[in-house]
């Protein structure tokens, strides 16, 4: 991105005050940034009626002259979040000049000055300051001039500040979505959580035997045909899981991570999957259904699980793509070497999987999130941030384990995996023959106890955690009860019986106040995703202007508002766990 060098500013006294008033000037044209009678009075359609709230970000396209941020200042008669987009560094001094009062206003803390000079911090300045509850509470206030003067500068500000606050409406909107949907899975595979098997008789136990991951990158085409001769054990997800038979190999461990049914359709032409499955308990309950072998569960998400089956199950660290639980399952067998191929992370020709997996050919420059890494065979190759994601992580874990583990990146294109040593797969067929040994899979999780341990029934468990959740809302509806009549008490104005209040304040505090956070994990989780929408609620937020009244019944308001939220994620927590298997099914269905 490059700055318009061709625009200068200019100032000159207003026509109707003793106000400096500014230009912009490109040579051909001359526009007033600012008012030429009166550069200090602020146009009503700038702020309009609203004015926010004392926890409003404000992003201002151009400094203005500060006149718009003093005014904002002088009627708030507080600091507050301040965003500046200003092209150049230089022409703020310029500004600065003119405004004395611009430098005590750029040195608050809470005021942060972007221009082209350090534009790479927009990003994480927006990071900085716009967290998710402050998503509906974000206000621009543009300069369209910005768009005639500097109109690569513009385009590209506006852009990062959309995109950034985009981003945080997808998590916030993908949270309590995803809760509610890896629940729904966790119910659905509570069978094959309850009776999987345990890891210790395998931790460690298979050293010096080889390990092949097959992923599906572009790449995987040139080798895959050397499978059948592999003798170590080979880790697949569901993606390239029938493939290796098509040509000859054997999989010994499916690894499933992906909640989502898409994945299941990958398996559309095989009746059923009889590998060792290693798997998330969130994993698309049809994958896990329509595999006949015997399941180990690892979890990210623990304290859920357990509240859920009083059961301790393996954590093995996973990001996202399925390979990485494959590494993380073959690194905890203690196998060595660990070899990838089908591992691109980037468009190899253009195409993001291997023909032999169904391909999709890219037009790259077409690509919205399109970067380059560092390739396979040297130079750059065309990537994604995700695959990059995905290629950091694998990197830092090879990092972080590779004391006696030696990792082989076989894919022959792609990136190139930091940490790996490159050798063509046919090669390392051949120079890797240790034979697998036969997996025998014998301890269940129920029976993995120390002496002296004693485990608790998982069905027994789910039925106590039921009923902690229906205590913990009965809990809850007793907040509501205090806190309607706290609201009532203080509507009553200066006759309210503050006694009584504070009787009623103390009640909420001893009975809910500090039983929350709770034991519960679910319940937990239940109370942050009603947080998290109270959070955003703008009649709730501090207003600029507030009399110690007004504060009390918003508070309580807000009190009251979040405990019944509470319920309702309580209510779809209940719903979902007190379901018979049969009816998870239908209403997934």
């Amino acid at each position: 991105m490059e700055l318009e060098q061709s625009v200068t500013i200019e100032f000159e006294k207003a026509k109707k005050t003793d106000a400096i008033t500014m230009l912009f000037n490109d040579g051909k044209k001359k526009h007033y940034a600012l008012s030429k009678y009166d550069p200090k009075k602020i146009d009503s359609k700038i702020f309009g009626e609203d004015m926010g709230n004392a926890e409003t970000i404000w992003v201002f396209m151009g400094l203005s002259l500060g006149y718009q941020i003093e005014y904002l200042l002088d009627y708030a008669k507080r600091d507050l979040n301040i965003i500046i987009i200003e092209p150049s560094k230089k022409y703020v001094e310029l500004q600065k000049e003119q405004n004395p009062n611009l430098e005590a206003i750029l040195a608050k803390p809470s005021v942060a000055l972007v221009t082209m000079e350090n534009f790479i911090e927009l990003k994480s300045v927006i990071t900085q300051k716009v967290r998710a509850k402050d998503r509906n509470n974000v206000r621009f206030v543009d300069n369209s001039l910005y768009l005639k003067f500097f109109e690569g500068f513009y385009k590209v500000a506006t852009k990062e500040v959309s995109n950034s606050i985009n981003f945080l409406n997808i998590n916030y909107n993908t949270r309590d979505v995803y809760f509610i949907k890896t629940l729904k899975n966790i119910m659905l595979n509570k069978e094959a959580t309850i009776n999987s098997y345990s890891f210790k008789p395998h931790w460690g136990a298979y050293k010096d035997i080889p390990a092949l991951i097959v992923s599906g990158g572009p790449s995987l085409d040139k080798n895959i045909e050397f499978i059948k001769n592999f003798k170590g054990f080979v880790f697949t997800g569901v993606r390239t899981y029938n493939k290796v038979y098509d040509y000859g190999g054997e999989v010994d461990f499916l690894c499933s991570v992906d909640p989502t049914v898409k994945s299941f359709e990958l398996l559309a032409d095989r009746e059923k999957t009889h590998a060792a499955m290693i798997t998330l308990p969130v994993s698309s309950p049809d994958i896990i259904a329509n595999n006949d072998g015997p399941k180990y569960i690892t979890v990210n998400d623990a304290p859920v699980i357990y509240s859920l089956f009083k059961q301790t199950y393996a954590y093995l660290p996973a990001f996202g793509s399925v390979a990485t639980l494959c590494l993380s399952g073959a690194k905890v067998l203690g196998c060595n070497p660990i070899i990838f191929i089908g591992q691109d992370l980037a468009y190899t020709d253009n195409k993001t999987h291997a023909d032999t997996v169904g391909a999709k050919t890219l037009n790259i420059n077409e690509e919205t999130h399109r970067i380059m890494v560092d390739g396979y065979y040297g130079g750059k190759v065309p990537s994604h941030n995700d695959l990059e994601g995905f290629l950091r992580w694998i990197e830092d874990y090879i990092r972080d384990n590779s004391e006696d583990t030696t990792y082989i990146n076989a894919t022959e294109g792609g990136a190139k995996i930091k940490g790996t040593i490159q050798m063509p797969f046919e090669e390392v067929v051949q120079k890797y023959t240790n034979q697998k040994p036969k997996l025998e899979h014998t301890l269940k999780v129920t029976d993995a106890y120390e002496e002296g341990e004693t485990p608790e029934e998982p069905e027994k468990a789910l039925q106590d955690c039921i009923q902690e959740i229906k205590d913990i809302k009965k809990m809850i509806q007793e907040g509501i009860k205090y806190t309607d009549e706290i609201i009532a008490e203080y509507k009553k104005g200066p006759k309210a019986a503050q006694v009584k209040l504070q009787k009623l304040i103390r009640k909420v505090d001893k009975r809910v106040g500090s039983n929350i956070p709770t034991k519960n994990a679910l319940a937990n989780e239940a109370i942050k995703i009603a947080y998290s929408k109270i959070n955003i609620h703008t009649p709730y937020k501090q207003p600029l202007h507030e009399t110690a009244e007004e504060r009390q019944i918003r508070l309580a308001s807000m009190t009251n508002h979040t405990y019944q939220l509470i319920i309702v994620q309580l209510d779809r927590v209940l719903e979902l766990i007190e379901l018979k298997e049969e009816d998870q099914e239908s209403e997934e269905n």
